[in-house]
């Protein structure tokens, strides 16, 4: 299945960053063995393809592999759905006559689901392996039950190294604020999943995901977008460089293939869902206090690009947007006597739910699905630049043809979600990513 045919002349490495190698592919059986007694089988030359799946808003990668069985491996290894799975993908960029630097994918998941059978013609049968990352797997045989106590960053990063085992984590510990409490008998991901909806950093969400590269992250929206950009990406028809140079590949790491996109900007359901402007209303039982907090600032969030999503100019009855402070209203119910030292659960969300939710609605403003050639380094997580060309000449616009940019759609995004396809004969990534604010001012006349 690997592509090593485009392989730059007197050189290892490859001339085209769609090109990758599949270096292994070991099934670890529940009862078959080898030869040589081991519970392992090479099945490279099963596969037929191999699609790894990250989001920003998912716990565990998602691995989809592709078989073409003409040799009874099914019934022959007996199958249950269970089993080990290691995968080693590389590719070797091609930085100079020397070669250049070497990128893996080494993973290790579990089949969660054989599914997609079929028998396309006679002595020969498809399937596709479902897989997922251990601690997924981990998290769906246990539960814990047990105390909790310190930052939320602390708590999250004690679940994962302990109860989920995981060797790869990176942890944000900047979000404020010490909890205490008790798990309730919950799955460890859902309880990281409740202990997000009340993480922030500078009234900024948190999110926790995990990479093709293995690794899981807890980080903050504002680290995120406050991150240098990893590469511009930009769609043109045509390329004057030649296969084989090292212009070539750096080319071809940055061109878009295709592009396409439902974009989502409008006001309608943004407003309602508190992009702009909402309300929160927080009772305290030990004092009987009754709080009422106002959000109307959208123009002070952190943005990634310069300009905001919205016009100042729009009115409906005389109110700007971010006036209908009423347009999305939030319940909170406290407990200041809860403990002595410690703050409760709900605590660390009382100063900053507002401004997270606006954050969590903004990110949605404009999406744009992106298909780039492969690359072992881009990850969710990351901030790119995209550059859109005008749809038209620059005779047709009156303007320079070295300003052909459409900075409506162009601009700072953050990758959400990835998904590498490794075909035979070609790697491929379909992006996608999103932007909260605008590279161009929507009142500029």
């Amino acid at each position: 299945m690997s592509n090593t045919a485009k392989v730059a002349p007197g050189t290892g490495a490859q001339a085209s960053p769609s090109a990758y190698e599949l270096e292994t592919c070991t099934l670890y059986t529940n009862s078959w063995k080898n030869s040589e007694g081991d519970k392992k089988i090479d099945i490279r030359g099963l596969v037929s393809g191999i699609n790894i799946r990250e989001s920003l808003y998912r716990s565990s990668m998602y691995v989809e592999i592709s078989i073409l069985d003409a040799t009874n491996a099914f019934e022959v290894l007996k199958l249950a759905g269970n089993e080990k799975i290691s995968i080693t993908l590389q590719q070797t960029e091609l930085k100079d006559a020397d070669g250049g630097e070497k990128n893996k994918f080494e993973i290790d998941v579990f089949i969660a689901e054989i599914g997609g059978y079929s028998k396309p013609k006679p002595g020969l049968q498809a399937y596709t392996l479902t897989c997922i990352a251990e601690h997924a797997y981990i998290n769906n045989l246990k539960v814990i039950s047990k105390k909790f106590e310190g930052s939320i960053s602390k708590i999250i990063s004690q679940i994962s190294k302990k109860d989920l085992a995981m060797q790869k984590v990176n942890i944000n510990m900047s979000s404020k604020g010490s909890i205490k409490g008790i798990f309730p008998s919950i799955r460890p991901l859902d309880a990281i999943s409740w202990l997000l909806k009340n993480a922030s950093e500078d009234s900024t969400p948190y999110f926790y995901w995990q990479t093709a590269a293995g690794d899981v992250h807890l980080d903050s929206y504002k680290t995120l977008i406050e991150q240098e950009i990893y590469r511009t990406y930009s769609q043109k028809p045509f390329d004057d460089s030649t296969i084989g140079d090292k212009d070539f590949f750096t080319s071809q790491q940055r061109k878009i293939r295709s592009i396409s996109s439902e974009l989502s900007m409008g006001k309608f359901l943004s407003s309602r869902l508190g992009s702009y402007a909402s309300t929160m209303h927080s009772l305290d039982i030990a004092t009987k206090k009754y709080t009422v907090s106002r959000y109307n600032t959208p123009d002070k969030l952190k943005k990634m690009n310069s300009y905001s999503n919205y016009s100042v100019e729009t009115e409906f009855l005389g109110k700007k947007i971010p006036e209908y402070s009423e347009s999305k209203n939030y319940y909170i119910v406290e407990n200041s006597a809860s403990h002595d030292s410690f703050s409760n659960y709900h605590n660390p969300i009382v100063p900053t739910l507002l401004k997270t939710e606006a954050y969590l609605n903004n990110l949605d403003f404009m999406t744009q699905d992106i298909e780039l050639n492969g690359d072992f380094k881009l990850s969710t997580g990351k901030m790119i630049e995209i550059e859109i060309p005008k749809s038209s000449t620059a005779d047709d616009l009156d303007t320079e043809r070295g300003d052909m940019i459409d900075w409506m759609q162009s601009g700072y995004y953050l990758v959400t979600e990835i998904t590498h396809r490794f075909k035979p004969g070609e790697y491929t990534m379909d992006v996608r990513c999103k932007k909260d604010s605008m590279a161009e001012d929507l009142d500029k006349v």
